[in-house]
């Protein structure tokens, strides 16, 4: 179910990430999760307009800078996150969810915080 829309700016950067679940490792090669991921999230963003700024896959989790002009991130955060999870599961033959819940948002409302997002 997508989040209350009245969260969400069209004006604003969030932070957004979100953990597999149990914070298990993606139990495939990293290029390939790369792979999946990236070529997702651009056809995310072309799809529901984002604009994403920054994006890092790491192990078991992953951390992304974007703004949503049509105040959209709901929707697109809810379809990223199922497809990739899709993805995933075909490559391995898995039948589970691979994200333990729904993905945080945070509003970067500073430069400073949004400096540290992007030097992680």
């Amino acid at each position: 179910m997508p989040r209350n829309r009245s969260f969400i700016r069209k004006d604003v950067v969030f932070h957004v990430g979100n953990r597999t679940n149990n914070r298990e490792w993606f139990d495939m090669p990293m290029p390939l999760v790369w792979q999946l991921a990236t070529d997702l999230l651009y056809f995310t963003s072309r799809a529901f307009n984002l604009e994403v700024q920054a994006f890092v896959l790491m192990n078991n989790h992953f951390h992304m800078l974007v703004r949503a002009p049509d105040i959209n991130l709901p929707e697109a955060m809810l379809y990223f996150q199922r497809e990739l999870s899709k993805s995933i599961g075909r490559e391995l033959g898995r039948i589970n969810h691979v994200f333990g819940g729904r993905y945080t948002a945070t509003y970067i409302d500073s430069l400073g915080y949004q400096d540290a997002v992007y030097k992680y």
